[in-house]
């Protein structure tokens, strides 16, 4: 009888154990909390500009919840895998993968973008459709844009983004293409 208490109780032990390393230390874990980084964007309040800085917007639902990135400039980021359903501007294939302005802290704090006007309302869900607004990086990745990132997707949504990229402004900057572009030849 002594020995199956000892032995009931070194297993239970055993699994708590394992529960707490499994469960409790990871920094990419939401804690519920949530804050916000402010991004200077002049333009925030201009979708045609943003439009017009971007390469890419299109319509899509996320095949992953987000998985925590830290990229080459050691900024930490959530990367999102998605099913691109139409580009309203530019030509990417069927699915990608992007890079989201999202982060947990190491308290597993969630860290959304916000500017003076505008800040995001939290992260893409799972399966949902999407109006995304993306840049191609220098080494073929596409950030999201910080508060432009993603806009659900229905009609009048719809209409807005036809609109903002028939009408965007032209903006003179460096681009690059995505290893996700299908290219035009």
């Amino acid at each position: 009888m002594y020995m199956l208490k000892k032995k009931s109780f070194l297993i239970i032990s055993a699994v708590a154990l394992l529960g707490l390393l499994l469960s409790g230390c990871s920094a990419d874990t939401a804690n519920g909390k949530i804050k916000y980084d402010h991004v200077a964007m002049p333009e925030e309040t201009d979708p045609y500009y943003i439009i017009g800085f971007a390469d890419y917007v299109f319509i899509g639902s996320t095949l992953s919840d987000g998985i925590p990135v830290t990229l080459p400039s050691g900024n930490k980021r959530l990367e999102y895998d998605i099913c691109v359903s139409e580009c309203l501007k530019g030509n990417l294939v069927k699915e990608i993968t992007a890079v989201y302005p999202a982060y947990y802290e190491n308290d597993g704090t969630l860290v959304l973008m916000e500017g003076d006007a505008m800040k995001d309302d939290g992260l893409p869900e799972k399966g949902k459709n999407y109006i995304f607004v993306g840049t191609a990086q220098p080494d073929g990745s596409i950030f999201l844009e910080s508060l432009y990132a993603k806009t659900e997707f229905n009609d009048a949504n719809y209409q807005k983004f036809i609109d903002y990229v028939a009408n965007e402004t032209g903006v003179d900057r460096e681009r690059f293409n995505s290893s996700f572009e299908i290219d035009s030849d």
